[in-house]
């Protein structure tokens, strides 16, 4: 069928809003004492409401709602039994609670950029590359596992070979910063899939389990057993900065721990293993003749001479001599990012232990306890309302589809998106 703007549903309200004929979705919700138990469900909950209008699937118009529109039919099987267990992964829950609707396009409607965003693909390419090194694979393997990732960077020069030149100099630096602090491996790229408990009564959901991925589990010099958790970062990394003291409150790295801990694995600490990203980048440099000076030209192109009949060697606005420059090449980007980190290495790379207690793992799984009580009230009554700010807007992927009031057609991806695997979504966590 070819789509046509009506069938984007512009200019339509966007209250995504119609019933799963779960008339106790709302009371459970508002009842976590109560046993959710699909068998209290009324009579015309468990046949579906008696109006057809009513039907999850329908058109805008037939239930005469201000909805975003027919999600995919296959979500309508998933609604109606609400019997298949969904997962739950730090990031779906960070994405929940920062803004609804962006949850909604992520993970329900289930639509992702075309394009991966800079800042992840970068922490991925980083990531992977220390991945292989942790598994005990050699700096080549590790320099592949980067390439790997930036295959579309083809073009001489494209802004893609810079990034990856970045990259690769920071794994280079990063491997001779920590080579003589070595951490032995227990287990690499852990998966978990655990029951979420009912704190209160110690009941597995029945309708979510926790999932996630662990970087290591590591065995510290000094013999205690810990969690690394890696990342990347655009922040100020130093011992006392902000950045460190946030941590404390990190419910990633909390997951992380109950879930070694549900796991018997014997967590005495995090290791946190940051690395900056850079803030300085690449930059034009002078052209020079095959004598090694460099070319000054006036308004005319003409090159510039000294009254003594050498090369002027500096630009002069006031005269409009300017120095002839040209891009960095990317073995001259990796020298000067070289340079620059080996003259300051804790400025690119720290690792610090975060402490976690008992109380901080109870605290956590309240909290998720109670969020997977909310995704489930939203999922139900397709209620998934936006949070407007300059921290959750201004770069959001998401962002024009708000602009726009686009509305979910079944099958339907906008322009610059691409549909994912709802039951394959792997969770990276990356940090910007």
């Amino acid at each position: 069928m070819e789509v046509s703007p009506d069938h984007l549903g512009l200019g339509q309200a966007t209250g995504y809003a119609w019933s799963d004929g779960n008339c106790h979705a709302a009371e459970r919700a508002h009842r976590p004492d109560r046993e959710h138990d699909s068998s209290l469900r009324c009579q015309s909950c468990r046949d579906g409401p008696a109006d057809p209008r009513m039907q999850p699937g329908r058109s805008v118009e037939e239930k005469g709602q201000t909805a975003f529109g027919r999600v995919e039919d296959e979500d309508e099987d998933q609604e109606k039994g609400s019997e298949e267990v969904k997962t739950l992964s730090h990031s779906k829950m960070e994405c929940f609670k920062k803004c609804r609707r962006k949850y909604f396009w992520e993970y329900v409607y289930a639509i992702r950029p075309e394009v991966e965003p800079k800042a992840l693909r970068m922490g991925s390419a980083v990531h992977a590359a220390l991945d292989c090194l942790k598994k005990g694979g050699t700096f080549a393997e590790a320099i592949t596992a980067v390439e790997q990732i930036y295959t579309e960077a083809t073009t001489p020069g494209s802004s893609l070979e810079y990034e990856q030149t970045t990259v690769l100099a920071l794994v280079a630096n990063y491997y001779d910063r920590w080579s003589s602090s070595p951490v032995e491996v227990v287990e690499s790229e852990l998966r978990f899939e655990l029951p979420l408990i009912d704190p209160d009564t110690g009941d597995p959901s029945r309708d979510y389990i926790l999932t996630g991925f662990i970087d290591a589990i590591v065995r510290m010099p000094c013999g205690r057993t810990a969690i690394m958790e890696h990342k990347t970062s655009g922040q100020d990394i130093e011992p006392e900065c902000d950045y460190w003291r946030i941590l404390t409150l990190d419910g990633q790295i909390t997951l992380y721990v109950y879930a070694a801990q549900r796991l018997e694995y014997d967590i005495d600490t995090v290791l946190y293993d940051v690395v900056r990203k850079p803030q300085i980048g690449p930059t034009s440099v002078p052209v020079l003749d095959d004598d090694g000076l460099k070319i000054v030209r006036n308004v005319n192109g003409e090159r510039v001479w000294n009254a003594n009949g050498t090369p002027r060697q500096v630009g002069s606005s006031e005269n409009g001599y300017v120095v002839q420059t040209r891009p960095m090449r990317t073995d001259e980007w990796a020298a000067k990012l070289t340079n620059d980190i080996q003259s300051r290495p804790d400025h690119y790379f720290a690792r610090q232990e975060i402490a976690r207690l008992q109380d901080d793992i109870d605290e956590l799984m309240q909290e998720i306890w109670d969020l997977s009580i909310a995704i489930k009230e939203a999922d139900a009554r397709r209620h998934y309302y936006r949070t407007c700010s300059r921290d959750t807007c201004l770069y959001c992927p998401y962002r024009g589809l708000c602009e726009t009031h686009f509305s979910p057609i079944s099958g339907y991806v906008p322009s610059g998106f691409v549909r994912v695997d709802r039951n394959s979504q792997v969770e990276e966590e990356v940090t910007v």
